[in-house]
Formats: structure tokens, sequence, C-alpha cells
């Protein structure tokens, strides 16, 4: 039996989760079924050219589908698309991917966990503003009133 395998969004994270997804799941023995939800054309194209099995589905199409269909749903979708569309992944997938990051807001004060997660210069960074108004950790920056 095919495993369905929803990937919203093929822009570079989406062709990254699509043959990441591929790969494993084709190593397990496992044949996949995949189904590209992006409206861009170009995106499609190289879609196509990536999974040429692909089913490409319009975004209003996924309101139709009934519940749990897919055993997979992957959102790569900027983060202003979420509000509408993770609600939906989470009825027609068993089990929902959301590609960082989440939140649609950061504050001002905030970057990005991810990107200083991996990035090599954190440890020169946190010995550079070690002192007692700013914190520096993988999940943001931020700096904080000194308490007397």
């Amino acid at each position: 039996m095919n495993k369905k395998v929803l990937v919203c969004g093929f822009g570079r994270m989406g062709v990254s989760h699509t043959l990441q997804t591929l790969g494993n799941l084709r190593s397990c023995g496992r044949s996949v079924e995949m189904y590209i939800c992006d409206p861009s054309l170009v995106s499609r194209v190289v879609a196509a050219f990536v999974c040429p099995t692909a089913n490409f589905i319009s975004p209003k199409k996924l309101q139709t589908y009934e519940e749990n269909y897919f055993e997979l749903a992957i959102d790569c979708t900027p983060p202003s698309f979420r509000s509408y569309l993770v609600p939906t992944l989470e009825r027609i997938a068993e089990r929902v991917l959301i590609e960082k990051p989440v939140v649609v807001e950061l504050e001002s004060s905030s970057m990005s966990g991810y990107v200083l997660q991996h990035n090599p210069l954190i440890a020169e960074l946190q010995v550079l503003v070690s002192d007692t108004r700013t914190t520096v950790s993988y999940t943001h920056l931020r700096a904080h009133e000194t308490e007397a």
C-alpha cells in the first residue's frame, strides 16, 4: 500500500523535505504517493522535475479530502499562511510536520532559533556580550534590563 504524503509549499524547503521523505520511505521498502500543493507555476515545474509521479492539487482542493487521507503532511509555506492551512492539514493528515518558524512575528529583539543554533559565531558572540544586561541563547537574543 502506498504512503500518501502531502507537501504544501514547494520552495527550497519543500524540495528538501520531499527528497528526504522519498529517500527515507523508499529505503525502508515503502512506496510513496506524493501530492504537491503550491499555486506557483515555477514551483510546480520544479516539483514535476524532482518528483515526476507527483499529484498536483490546488489549495482549495485541500478542503475536500476526508479525515486522515494522508499519512503525512509537510507544511513548507510562509508563516503568514499557517493560520489558514494548519487546521486543514491536522484534519486531513495523520501526522503534520510544520517547517519552522511556527510564529508569524517575532519580538523586535528576537531572531529565529534555527538560524542561531547552527551559527558558529554564537560562541564568540556570547563572549563579546557577556554582561549582565544581555542574554544569548540558541532560541533568541533579547536585551534585558539590569535588576538593581
